[in-house]
């Protein structure tokens, strides 16, 4: 890692900050889950690493954010997709986006999603 990327990976973990800053990444630090990726190695063997990604619940309320302030339909396209295909159904989702009620960001960037988002929240209330 190049001491410039250093430094700034440093800052973020440090300040507990995103790098970008635009309405609801304040969610992706608190607000993650740990995703296992493996492969094979070039010189042979295979090689196992846990990456913290953004959850779901806090990526449909940076959707959210996205959509009241851009009106692309890609971000309601991405919401769509990541409420019709979370694991274990809507009423799974509905209970994994409590906590992010209780932070203003998050409970901002939910209830200005479009219907299904509100359903959500509402069915987390």
């Amino acid at each position: 890692m190049a001491a410039a990327t250093s430094s700034l990976y440093r800052k973020v973990v440090d300040d507990r900050r995103p790098v970008l800053d635009a309405d609801g990444t304040d969610l992706a630090l608190p607000f993650y889950q740990l995703v296992a990726i493996t492969g094979e190695c070039l010189a042979g063997g295979t090689n196992s690493v846990e990456v913290a990604v953004c959850s779901i619940p806090a990526l449909l309320a940076m959707k959210g954010h996205a959509l009241n302030g851009r009106h692309k339909q890609k971000d309601a396209c991405d919401m769509y997709c990541c409420i019709r295909n979370y694991p274990n159904g809507i009423e799974a989702l509905a209970e994994a986006c409590k906590p992010l009620l209780d932070h203003a960001s998050g409970a901002e960037g939910i209830s200005i999603s479009p219907a299904s988002s509100r359903c959500v929240m509402a069915m987390a209330l």
